[in-house]
């Protein structure tokens, strides 16, 4: 097992817990079953617009969520278990796919009106 510094831990864990948070929430609001609200979902202009922008924003986001979720969880376990410099890949591929899927909500969104 590789040697990984325990205050980077909670980093390691929670990037994963984020991408997988937002793939249940996109999934659960792309299918009606999470209503435009202001306390879950992604919560921009453009989402909040009307609901049928709510939906189509986060259907839109779904995909970049979960390859983010597989993404830093791969480089999680790689990173804790063999190789600690694989954690730098995690925090590129959490803070690609987390843009990746805001601008498609975004655009998607934009594109109800």
């Amino acid at each position: 097992m590789a040697q990984v510094q325990a205050g980077l831990m909670p980093l390691i864990v929670i990037q994963p817990i984020v991408m997988l948070l937002s793939g249940l929430m996109c999934h659960a609001a792309a299918r009606g079953r999470l209503g435009r609200n202001v306390i879950t979902g992604y919560r921009f202009r453009e989402l909040l617009a009307s609901d049928r922008a709510w939906a189509a924003g986060h259907a839109a986001a779904e995909q970049p969520s979960w390859v983010g979720f597989g993404l830093t969880t791969a480089f999680a376990i790689y990173g804790v278990a063999i190789r600690p410099v694989a954690l730098v890949a995690e925090v590129v591929a959490f803070a690609a796919c987390l843009a990746w899927a805001i601008r498609a909500a975004i655009a998607a969104a934009a594109n109800t009106r």
